[in-house]
């Protein structure tokens, strides 16, 4: 869900978290997509403003349930990113919105019983041995 919130417009600074400084993203009619933000970038965003704390992609998680989850699977060994997108500045809809979250390794009983605990309700979820993803459109 777009939240009303006072987004902070440097986009420069918002692409080189999300990115990185050596990548300018295109964007397709005022949209870019990323994959494989880590919880720190996902933090430094919301810490910055590019992002509202209570924002959701539809049904999913918000952005801090995102960020407890996601730091409570990390303090026990499994770190997980975020997927999703973000809108440039010409748009009046200028903002980032996470809309998946993905594990790559050793999926144990307890993570994956966590992840789709968590997860539920979303509209795609991919459980492999090896791998985890939770989608919401």
């Amino acid at each position: 869900m777009f939240t009303e919130f006072n987004y902070n417009r440097d986009i420069e600074t918002r692409d080189s978290i999300i990115f990185g400084t050596s990548i300018k993203p295109e964007y397709q009619g005022g949209i870019t997509s990323f994959k494989g933000l880590r919880i720190a970038q996902l933090q430094q965003l919301l810490d910055q403003k590019f992002i509202a704390s209570q924002d959701s992609q539809n049904n999913s998680p918000n952005v801090v349930e995102f960020l407890c989850f996601a730091q409570k699977l990390s303090d026990e060994g499994f770190e997980c990113t975020f997927s999703g997108y973000a809108i440039s500045l010409s748009r009046v809809d200028y903002r980032v919105s996470v809309e998946a979250i993905e594990f790559t390794g050793n999926c144990t009983a307890l993570l994956i019983s966590d992840f789709i605990e968590f997860t539920q309700g979303g509209d795609e979820l991919t459980v492999e041995p090896n791998y985890l993803r939770a989608w919401w459109d």
